[in-house]
């Protein structure tokens, strides 16, 4: 392992631009850092180099890395050999945007670092310069990270992407356009899953509505308890043919018998 960071976050402003639990670059890694404008690219890659200080968190670094700034940023003396093989002019006051960047990425490689931050390290460069770049950057024999517009150079360069969204950082194996592959697919599965919940969610909807219902039409067609036992006591005193049961035909006769002796009595 050449990196490891740990709960690493930044702010600026009062405002999170990224929080992350951990981070790992090992040698042979070619990494590409990805994302919208602003969402904190060059903050990452400045924090991972020791350039900028994070707000929280931890970064180890078990070897020694070299950073190449954007270019209106300051830069070091490459030594001649490289300069050479850069096509740097000696005469640096009138130097171009290609020709500053190619002085970077010479003075960049000339320290031989175990860790190479670039960011944008294709700006200006013409072509061949673009070439060269790719070229070195596969063969160095520790590790990379960069960050760039030229999504031909993360193809040709990358090995695994990562991707600052929603101020997170996920990681994505493969080149860029791997990358882009397992994105879609992830869109895919959450489209698919939201179909899914929309569905159930619908289907429980439509159940809570028919049981509501039923239960309301229970209530309304249910009888009062007085009424149900006087039905319930009227069936006891009939049988199957229409003809009263004993006990009930002795109850019948009981109360014949006392309308009886109660009209005598008013005679």
């Amino acid at each position: 392992m050449l990196l490891h960071a740990r709960q690493l976050s930044k702010n600026y402003e009062g405002q999170e631009v990224f929080s992350v639990d951990s981070l790992y670059v090992y040698e042979g890694d070619r990494i590409g850092v990805v994302g919208d404008n602003g969402a904190g690219k060059s903050t990452l890659l400045s924090i991972l180099a020791g350039e900028l200080k994070e707000d929280s968190g931890t970064v180890e670094r078990y070897g020694n890395a070299v950073y190449i700034p954007q270019l209106n940023e300051g830069d070091a003396q490459p030594d001649a050999r490289l300069a050479s093989l850069w096509r740097v002019p000696e005469d640096e006051t009138e130097m171009s945007g290609g020709e500053r960047t190619r002085k970077k990425i010479a003075s960049a490689f000339g320290q031989e670092a175990d860790v190479i931050i670039a960011d944008e390290p294709t700006s200006h460069l013409d072509i061949q310069g673009i070439e060269g770049l790719e070229r070195t950057l596969k063969m160095h024999r520790g590790a990379v990270l960069l960050t760039s517009h030229d999504k031909q150079l993360l193809n040709e360069v990358c090995t695994t992407i990562w991707e600052i969204e929603n101020q997170t950082v996920t990681m994505y194996e493969g080149n860029y356009d791997a990358y882009q592959q397992q994105k879609q697919a992830a869109r895919v599965r959450q489209y698919k899953d939201y179909e899914t919940y929309a569905k159930e969610k619908k289907t429980a909807g439509i159940s809570d509505r028919k049981c509501s219902a039923k239960i309301r039409s229970c209530k309304k067609g249910a009888k009062p308890y007085g009424e149900f036992r006087s039905k319930v006591a009227q069936a006891k005193c009939s049988s199957d043919e229409g003809e009263a049961e004993p006990g009930c035909r002795n109850d019948a006769l009981q109360n014949r018998s006392a309308g009886k002796e109660r009209k005598a009595k008013g005679a």
